[in-house]
Order: C-alpha cells, then sequence, then structure tokens
C-alpha cells in the first residue's frame, strides 16, 4: 500500500509543478506576440513544446520531491 501511495504522490507533486511553472511562463514570456503565431505541423504552438521542455528541465535540476511512505 505504501508503494502505491508513493507512487500517487510523486505523480501529483510532479503535475503541480509541472502546471504551476507552465502557467507561469504562459502568463509573462508567452505574451509576446513572436511566440504566439509559430505553430508546427498546424496544430501545436512552438511556445508550448518550449515552456513544457523548460519546466521539466526545472523540476529535474531543483526539485526534490518528498516520498512519505517508505
Amino acid at each position: 500500500m505504501g508503494h502505491l501511495l508513493n507512487i500517487l504522490s510523486y505523480i501529483a507533486s510532479f503535475s503541480v509543478a509541472l502546471m504551476t511553472l507552465y502557467l507561469v511562463q504562459n502568463f509573462t514570456i508567452g505574451r509576446i506576440p513572436a511566440l504566439r503565431r509559430i505553430i508546427i505541423a498546424d496544430k501545436v504552438f512552438l511556445k508550448d513544446i518550449i515552456f513544457i521542455g523548460v519546466a521539466l528541465y526545472i523540476i529535474a535540476t531543483h526539485f526534490e520531491i518528498y516520498l512519505p511512505y517508505k
């Protein structure tokens, strides 16, 4: 049971950190008009790919996710 709770805690912490970093970037840097116009394959904005990549990098290098059930 503790292993399942650790997995759920890890996923929830990672999701909150990812979405928070993405939204901060989107509401600050994402308002630049040049970034809002570039679309890849008529479906995905380039800024979304960049913001998710930067958020993943920040999480991997600066965050340590706590696992409460060991």
